[in-house]
């Protein structure tokens, strides 16, 4: 029998009449079948008094269920669960299987229970076990409570709810995930580590972990049950569900839940969600959703509008709109036109379903306590800043009275629905609470919808087909009353989507970019990672790119600010001087981690200025232009990626700045600061801290210096945790961070960090994106629940998110939620403080001959440097950079790494070749003066009189033309520049240095063949050529097998065969190591054994003579990290044939 490698859920079965429930397609499945236990199988095998001696095993394993205690033996009923007999369980009464190995599963073990069973209303207990005192430590156990079907899966629990009356549950476990089914519905849960040497019993659990005792004990009818030692793939499992169906005439689902809407209305919702959770909720069923929408009970009718929502999201998920507010069918309607009181009502049931408290008076109960508790405390907290607003005292007397009737309300179905009301009630009574907040002080806000991204999350993804078509900028004109938003673009643009959003400081125009999509669907799946990598390039032939546009709020006017045909801008953000700092991926580079095949882009930023044109007003129907066009410069460099621009309170820019230079992709996605005119760009916080492994989203907490941002991951979007960060804690400590939502699970990576004082929002999971501090407790959000089994991308569904208040306290309060589309970048609709100008110092009149150069003073290189680095080892500086991957229109992206650059390569130990600008003196103060060119991502080496490198950065920063700027020491994460002024060092008494290139000059990148193998035949090949090398060193140029030449396997400890040899000669860094700060002398030529050779071993002194040059030319190549290539795989060469690797056409554009 083949097993499921995921866990799949089973939905409604379509029944034909059959004719026998032993017809040849309904015999149960044998293979892997350790117990089947059929209650028609007792007949004529019982005692005269009905009772059970002996249950006997149909498999072939012999697992017969046994009592011998006469008082605790079940009683067999010939005519039960479909007029068939059936296993009366009472008064404790159950049956051993004893320990048998066949039914042992233990951990990472899969299995499959499924049992036919009856219990009445209020009935309970257990139908089979292993394992008993605490759940930790039972290793199986399946179970009914009321209204409930439960399972423990080795140490690790999880309900759902379910009917009385006759069913078939089941339990199925991987070994990786479990799952609890019933009736077409099926929830999934993680199983623990737990296991038990204990009995198997059926009808009750042992009580103790002793194997002592019994507990749990079932009183109901179990007419059949069946375990398999595997997880039963879906074929199988629905032989063995149909054939139980069939014999005992069990309701179909559907009918079933026809039946439960009438007596018990959230119980079939909930049951409805559970189907929508695993993708199964069929039309028929939306109509009975549907029909719930109108229930009277509240709880009923939030979990259908949850169920609907998750079936129109999860069908909307690719790159097609399967839902479209046309769509007739009355169900659909319905939910679409709820309103936003009902809405909100909806959401309160989803925070209590997803905090599983919604099924129970006392948890409901003590919901209400941590209430209270957050409304007192807010009003402590209010008071001290004046006076509570009106109403909130009558609010905090709504939640105390609602305590006390909880208090008095008894469990069953009719406490539970008066428990669930009085819940709501509190509900409405602690939102306007929450809305109390001071500084919630506006009524209207500004914000975007759209579908989520249907493509591979990714930080990469810059392109226009990420989203489908739909959506707008929405105005919600009264966040408090229950009013709809208003689109402002209203299809002016065409058919397409908007990504980014800001709003001016007076509060009256919006900037945003938009991708028009009057050419959609594409003509492949961009759904696929491998199919959109591979089709980048031809897709962005058929596609416009996204395009800046800024709006007035008003809607009377909309002006298109950029117009390039090819490279996509996006992600805009004013400047204070109302220049627009925005991501783009006109400069021309790929990302350096993904598989050959690809042809992705990654963006830098750009700064537009529109100071020297005009507006030309709009042709009726038409857009505002300027003329001439704003002028666009880039803002900064980066050889991977800057993204995600926005102006902070102080006047400069934040962005997410992602970088790998000699390091693992994964860890380095710090927040960086620039000043408007892109000087002094720098990291902020968490340039080599692991965890998490990104910020992105940064935005200024008003009136502090602290910043709200979501933790995320790599390979996800911009969704995570709401945290806070202060960098006065220091660039790299974690103490810095603070969590609002701590209870997040990211996508990808850790989180880190501790809880805002207040605790903050105690939520399960789901994921938050674009934050807007109001205050350092207070935050508008956009949220997007968890959601099991999501056919998405992103891990979101189409319409998963939408706009929250969240704040410290613990509350998360709906503001808008659109039933399509999900809804991002809430801001508050009103004039805000705008943030100081700060003037600009680069590319002035005064500097015109350093036009496309920067200066860089270090007072002294020792800064920060360990002391066993004494003072005069470091007599230069070296000047270079990763050159980057190129992409343009004609060729795509020239990759340097070939097949998969994830993976390891012998003949890659950077991520992209190097260039060599050249070296400058330091003096014997440690200080030193000296030009760099601008505009391009440099790092430096500090270097011994031998130039042999002593320190290396890798990082890597940028200067602007004319920019003066000042280093701390030599090493990586800085925390502040020097200030210019007198007594800073030797150097700064005279003109700057301009670096000395290296030998083969700065244009050129560092190749082996070219620079290093030369150095070796002049030199060493006589002793260690190809025949009979001494001491096994082949220093040769003959040709290996996989392209690269003997000398580079060599002195990596490679025969060339692929077998290492003793020693490695070259030390390098590690391109997959993590974040952390790169130590003095950690590998590079003071840690290569070819270097101390040559510096001594008594016969290379005297026989290896290298010029200055050669020596030079080695040691830079070791420090540059050893590359064997210096040019790029051209896979689009202009004279046609097959892929070839070259040298860039003209290095000086490769920046």
């Amino acid at each position: 029998m083949k097993t499921a490698t995921f866990l799949w859920s089973f939905g409604l079965l379509v029944l034909g009449a059959a004719t026998s429930v032993l017809a040849s397609d309904s015999v149960v499945p044998q293979e892997d079948l350790v117990l089947w236990l059929d209650a028609a199988e007792l007949a004529g095998h019982v005692a005269s008094d009905g009772r059970i001696t002996q249950w006997r095993d149909r498999s072939a394993e012999g697992n017969h269920a046994r009592q011998t205690d006469r008082n605790l033996r079940p009683q067999w009923v010939e005519a039960a669960l479909g007029d068939r007999p059936a296993v009366r369980f009472r008064n404790g009464q159950f049956l051993n299987l004893g320990q048998p190995a066949s039914l042992d599963f233990p951990p990472g073990q899969a299995f499959t229970i499924i049992a036919a069973y009856s219990v009445a209303e209020g009935k309970f207990g257990t139908l089979l076990a292993k394992g008993g005192g605490p759940q930790q430590g039972r290793e199986y156990h399946l179970y009914t409570a009321t209204g409930r079907l439960g399972g423990v899966v080795h140490g690790t629990r999880h309900e759902t709810p379910i009917g009385d009356g006759p069913r078939i549950a089941a339990m199925v476990c991987d070994g990786r995930h479990a799952e609890l089914r019933h009736d077409g519905a099926a929830v999934r849960f993680q199983p623990g580590k737990g296991s038990t040497a204990g009995d198997v019993l059926i009808g009750v659990r042992r009580e103790t972990a002793q194997n002592t005792g019994v507990y749990w004990p079932l009183e109901g009818e179990l007419a059949e049950l069946l375990v398999y030692r595997s997880a039963l793939d879906k074929p199988t499992f629905d032989r063995v569900e149909t054939y139980l169906r069939n014999k005992y005439g069990f309701t179909a689902p559907q009918d079933a839940l026809t039946e439960d809407i009438q007596k018990h209305p959230a119980r079939a919702a909930e049951s409805l969600l559970r189907l929508a959770q695993q993708n199964e909720l069929s039309p028929d069923l939306a109509d009975l959703a549907g029909e719930l929408l109108e229930s009277s009970d509240p709880f009923a009718r939030g979990m259908a509008e949850w169920a609907i929502a998750m079936k129109i999201g999860g069908e909307n998920n690719g790159q097609a709109v399967v839902w479209t507010r046309e769509a007739a069918e009355p169900w659909f309607q319905r939910y679409l036109q709820i309103p936003p009181a009902q809405r909100r009502e909806a959401d309160w049931v989803r925070q209590a379903v997803t905090r599983n408290i919604h099924r129970d008076p006392a948890k409901l109960s003590a919901d209400v306590d941590a209430m209270l508790q957050r409304a007192e405390q807010m009003a402590t907290d209010f008071r001290l800043h004046g006076e509570l607003p009106d109403g909130f005292d009558a609010q905090l007397a709504v939640i105390r009275s609602a305590q006390a009737e909880l208090a008095a309300i008894r469990q069953g179905d009719q406490g539970l629905s008066a428990a669930q009301q009085t819940w709501l009630d509190a509900r409405r009574a602690m939102r306007e609470i929450a809305l109390a907040n001071p500084s919630f002080d506006f009524g209207k806000i500004v914000f975007l919808t759209q579908f989520a991204p249907h493509t591979m999350r990714n930080i990469t993804r810059s392109y226009s087909w990420k989203h489908k078509p739909g959506g707008d900028i929405e105005i919600l004109d009264d966040i408090k009353d229950d009013v709809r938003a208003r689109p402002l673009l209203a299809g002016r643009l065409g058919p397409g989507y908007v990504w980014g959003l800001d709003l001016w400081w007076d509060g009256d125009r919006v900037l945003f970019s938009y991708a028009r999509l009057p050419k959609w669907p594409p003509p492949l799946d961009t759904t696929s990672t491998a199919i959109e990598g591979q089709n980048v390039f031809p897709l962005r032939k058929i596609f416009e790119p996204v395009r800046l546009y800024e709006a007035a709020v008003d809607g009377s006017q909309i002006t298109q600010l950029t117009n390039d045909p090819y490279w996509s801008d996006f992600e805009p953000a004013y400047t204070a001087a109302g220049d627009v700092v925005f991501a783009s991926d006109r400069c021309s580079k790929a990302p350096e981690c993904g598989n050959v095949t690809y042809d992705h882009t990654n963006p830098n930023l750009y700064i537009l200025s529109r100071r020297d044109s005009r507006l030309v007003p709009p042709t009726e129907g038409g857009l505002a232009r300027y003329e001439p066009a704003p002028v666009v410069r880039k803002f900064t460099d980066s050889k991977d990626l800057d993204r995600y621009p926005y102006s902070l309170d102080d006047g400069r820019i934040v962005y997410t700045h992602w970088e790998y230079q000699e390091r693992h992709f994964m860890e380095v996605h710090a927040l960086w600061t620039a000043r408007p005119d892109g000087t002094m760009s720098d990291a902020l916080f968490k340039q080599h801290m692991s965890a998490p492994l990104a910020l992105r989203s940064a935005r200024s907490i008003p009136g502090t210096a602290r910043l709200v941002a979501v933790a995320t991951g790599h390979h996800t979007f911009s969704y995570g945790a709401v945290v806070t960060v202060d960098p006065a804690h220091g660039l790299n400590s974690v103490s810095g961070l603070r969590l609002v939502t701590p209870n997040v699970k990211l996508q990808e990576g850790p989180l880190a960090g501790r809880p805002v004082d207040r605790g903050g929002v105690p939520d399960p999971g789901g994921l938050y994106r674009s934050p807007w501090a109001l205050s350092e407790q207070c935050f508008l959000v956009a949220y997007a629940y968890a959601r099991p089994k999501c056919t998405g991308t992103s891990g979101v569904d189409s319409n998963g998110f939408g706009l929250y208040l969240i704040d410290a306290y613990g509350n998360r309060e709906l503001l808008h939620r659109d039933p399509l589309l999900s809804c991002a970048s809430p801001i508050p609709l009103r004039p805000r403080q705008r943030p100081p100008i700060i003037p600009t110092v680069a590319e002035t009149p005064e500097t015109p001959k350093r036009a496309t150069e920067a200066v860089c003073y270090v007072p002294d290189v020792y800064d920060g440097m360990p002391p066993e680095i004494p003072r005069g080892t470091i007599k230069y500086l070296r000047i270079a950079q990763h050159v980057p991957w190129p992409y343009d229109q004609v060729h795509g992206t020239q990759d340097y790494i070939s097949g998969n650059a994830g993976s390891r390569h012998l003949d890659f130990k950077s991520w992209a070749p190097v260039r060599v600008f050249g070296t400058v003196p330091v003096e014997p103060d440690g200080s030193a003066h000296f030009t760099v060119p601008s505009d391009v991502a440099i790092y430096f080496q500090a270097l011994d009189q031998r130039h042999m490198e002593v320190q290396r950065m890798r990082s890597f920063v940028s200067m602007k033309a004319g920019e003066v700027r000042g280093c701390r020491g030599c090493h990586e994460s800085q925390a502040q520049s020097p200030a210019i002024g007198a007594g800073f060092g030797l150097a700064m008494s005279r003109a700057p240095s301009t670096p000395t290139p290296p030998p083969w000059g700065s244009e050129r990148t560092v190749d082996y063949e070219a620079m290093v193998q030369p150095v070796f035949e002049r030199n060493c090949t006589e002793c260690h050529g190809n025949r009979a090398p001494q001491g096994n060193v082949d220093l040769s140029a003959v040709r290996m097998n996989d392209g690269l030449l003997m000398s580079y396997h060599t002195l990596f400890g490679s025969r060339g065969d692929g077998k290492e040899t003793a020693a490695m000669l070259v030390s390098t860094a590690d391109r997959f190591s993590n974040a952390g700060i790169t130590q003095p002398k950690q590998f590079g030529s003071h840690q290569s054994r070819l270097i101390h050779t040559l510096l001594e071993d008594p016969f290379h002194r005297k026989s290896v003579k290298l010029n200055p040059d050669e020596w030079e030319t080695i040691v830079t190549w070791i420090d540059a990290n050893a590359p064997y290539f210096g040019g790029f795989l051209n896979k689009r060469p202009d004279s046609g044939g097959p892929p070839r690797r070259e040298p860039p056409a003209d290095c000086t554009t490769q920046q």
